[in-house]
């Protein structure tokens, strides 16, 4: 991806979330008004982006082959990050924070804000790499529920039945996770939607990408910033590096190119999610 391109893909997608942010930082969208956009975005929108993704095409092997690189990827994060802290001596009930912080990248609110913004959207509707990218997100946001509760609790010497059962419940009520079912299913079924709905549920899910920007600028300047920010930069590091040169490794090998491979590199590169904080807590 040339330069010129790539300013005039990033640019609207860092200008959206700015305008977040301003909107936040003036008081013009109140702490309130911003939770409730948040919650349209993950309740509403985004479900409606997957279910449309899957219900609409099914799980093809080129989405197999990228979850496979993203995978890899974010594997290769954790591995890192559990050396980093070793390195530094963290203290152990801070390293499950660390290697959350690490692996964890932004792709619903931040990675298909990129892509649709890189591969936009046609007459006929998403772009090839838009849906690959919604096809990804299902698998990925159950494992990062699984591995992130997992690091957590064995972090803070906690972890238990209780804690299991956590993890199920995070999975089975995530919304995300329900649009990939329910759309799957759907797919495997063979079943199509009316023109009607298919419409409708797209028209949904269009508002959800400038949305979850502006929710991602306005929690920027209302998250605080606390404990080791060194720590902090380590992890944002570590996530935004060594998770898109191991994923870059696997795909060359998976002879993986093209859309493919930047719809891999694009969610692979994605900067730490703020949810990580908020489970963190």
């Amino acid at each position: 991806m040339a330069l010129p391109h790539t300013v005039e893909v990033l640019a609207p997608v860092f200008g959206v979330i700015a305008l977040g942010a301003v909107l936040r930082k003036t008081g013009f969208v109140s702490a309130e008004a911003l939770k409730a956009m948040r919650a349209l975005c993950y309740w509403v929108g985004l479900p409606c982006v997957l279910f449309l993704a899957l219900a609409s095409r099914g799980f093809s092997a080129e989405a197999g082959q990228t979850l496979l690189v993203v995978v890899a990827g974010m594997a290769a994060c954790i591995v890192v990050c559990y050396i980093g802290a070793a390195t530094v001596r963290m203290p152990w009930g801070q390293v499950g924070a660390f290697v959350h912080t690490g692996y964890r990248g932004n792709l619903a609110f931040v990675g298909l804000a990129v892509i649709a913004s890189a591969y936009p959207s046609g007459a006929s509707g998403e772009s090839e790499a838009q849906a690959t990218a919604a096809l990804v997100l299902g698998p990925m946001v159950i494992l990062y529920n699984v591995i992130a509760v997992t690091v957590l609790k064995i972090g803070r010497e906690r972890f238990s039945a209780a804690a299991l059962g956590s993890i199920v419940r995070a999975i089975l009520t995530n919304p995300l996770v329900i649009a990939c079912a329910l759309g799957g299913a759907l797919s495997a079924m063979g079943w199509k939607l009316p023109a009607v709905v298919d419409k409708t549920v797209g028209l949904v899910g269009r508002f959800a990408m400038p949305l979850a920007l502006v929710c991602v600028g306005g929690a920027l300047v209302s998250t605080p910033i606390r404990g080791r920010l060194a720590w902090s930069l380590l992890a944002g590091a570590i996530k935004v590096s060594v998770g898109p040169v191991a994923g870059y490794l696997v795909a060359m090998r998976l002879g993986l190119g093209g859309q493919q491979l930047a719809v891999a590199m694009i969610l692979l590169a994605c900067p730490t999610a703020i949810a990580s904080y908020v489970l963190t807590e």
